[in-house]
């Protein structure tokens, strides 16, 4: 349950900070790049 929430905190805080959301999209990029990732 807390993993949970703690997961619907970060979603949320991620459009709010730059740093963390260009994080997610680098990381996001590089399994789309191991075919690991459809987004």
């Amino acid at each position: 349950m807390k993993q949970s929430s703690a997961a619907e905190k970060l979603q949320g805080n991620r459009d709010d900070n730059p740093k963390i959301k260009a994080s997610v999209d680098a990381i996001k990029e590089n399994l789309r790049q191991l075919g690991l990732f459809d987004d």
